[in-house]
């Protein structure tokens, strides 16, 4: 590679690194592996399969087993956790922190930015952008925008994807808002509220 100012290592890993892409640290099997538009500079990529589909990302940090692994273009990300951010068809995610397990994982949409998800599967499987989801599964499977999900399963984590498409919802407890569907601008606090 003829690529300025990178630090990589492992099995392919920045493997399309072109001379416009610089100051990346990329470690891992297949980490950063497609990693080569003008703009893919300034990230940290660390562990196998770390960003592996990414061409165009800036100033982002993937750091675990194929967290962020199958999405393509993004900039100022931070994805922590193994499977975090592995998805079905996202291209794009902009300025989201995903941390734990799984969080964000299997989003549903093309496009999501400003997103906050903490926890084992929080977010998992959502397509809203502006939400927060703290807790194990908080905020699964929504597609609402500008939630605030905070607690163990809060919102609706069962049935379908896109079954919570209520927005601007605050749901802080165990389980709170688990039968909720389609009502928005609600603050529910407590347990299975």
């Amino acid at each position: 590679t003829d690529a300025y100012g990178n630090t990589f290592g492992g099995h392919l890993a920045g493997n399309a690194l072109t001379s416009d892409n610089e100051d990346n640290v990329i470690i891992g099997r297949e980490a950063g592996e497609a990693l080569n538009a003008s703009n893919g500079d300034d990230n940290v990529f660390i562990g196998a399969h770390a960003g592996e589909a990414a061409t165009s990302h800036r100033n982002s940090v993937l750091i675990g087993y194929k967290a962020g692994s199958t999405n393509q273009t993004g900039y100022r990300n931070v994805v922590i956790g193994e499977g975090s951010f592995n998805s079905n068809g996202n291209t794009e995610y902009n300025t989201c922190t995903f941390v734990g397990y799984g969080a964000g994982s299997n989003v549903q949409t093309g496009y999501m930015e400003y997103c906050t998800f903490l926890g084992y599967g929080a977010g998992q499987s959502s397509s809203s952008d502006y939400d927060i989801c703290i807790g194990r599964n908080a905020g699964h499977r929504n597609s609402g925008r500008f939630g605030i999900f905070i607690g163990d399963h809060a919102g609706n984590p069962y049935g379908n994807y896109g079954d919570m498409t209520g927005r601007y919802n605050i749901m802080v407890g165990r389980f709170s808002g688990y039968s909720f569907t389609s009502a928005a601008d609600n603050t529910l606090v407590g347990d299975y509220v």
